[in-house]
């Protein structure tokens, strides 16, 4: 082997042959694959759902989000009859019949069965409160205790009692309120 075909065959992607060439060439080869990558990686399909606004780069995504539209839930608990759209939501629902909860607080004894439970109890700690009302000076460190405070400015009353038209801001008190049409034992 020449002195020549040594030196380019230690470059990835370099043609054997004209020695003349010198070091320069097999640079440019390198770096102009590199520049064609960068295109291809750039020109990604894109994946639109037919029924709404949705789209993204992975088909993998586009065939979970259209289970959404078609209300498809191939994963089934084998303990009730509970069904999921995808395999980790149904990992998620197992753990209410075994009770798991592998996510703990540092700070406490709470323990979570998702790690987004977990995040949410830990604003407890620390006192941030992300959530801000616009109409008063109201804040909150989750997102559904907001909603319930609105409705105090909305006067919006979205729980319905069945039995009698009761309605409430919120679900604790509507149920609450369902207990006083049990009946006597």
């Amino acid at each position: 082997m020449g002195a020549g075909r040594e030196g380019l065959a230690a470059v990835p992607g370099a043609k054997r042959g004209n020695a003349a060439a010198g070091a320069a060439a097999p640079l440019e080869l390198v770096t102009g694959r590199r520049r064609r990558a960068k295109n291809r990686v750039g020109k990604k399909k894109r994946y639109r759902c037919p029924w709404c606004d949705f789209e993204t780069h992975h088909p993998g995504s586009i065939a979970q989000h259209k289970k959404r539209h078609t209300g498809e839930r191939p994963y089934a608990c084998d303990e009730c009859d509970y069904r999921a759209a995808r395999s980790s939501l149904l990992a998620q629902h197992k753990m209410r019949h075994t009770g798991e909860r592998p996510f703990a607080c540092d700070q406490c004894d709470y323990r979570a069965s998702r790690s987004s439970l977990l995040a949410q109890h830990r604003l407890r700690h620390t006192g941030v409160k992300p959530y801000v009302c616009d109409l008063c000076s109201y804040r909150a460190a989750q997102s559904g205790l907001l909603a319930q405070h609105r409705r105090r400015h909305t006067g919006e009353k979205p729980y319905a009692c069945s039995a009698c038209g009761f309605r409430t801001a919120r679900s604790a008190y509507l149920r609450q309120h369902m207990l006083s049409h049990l009946q006597p034992v």
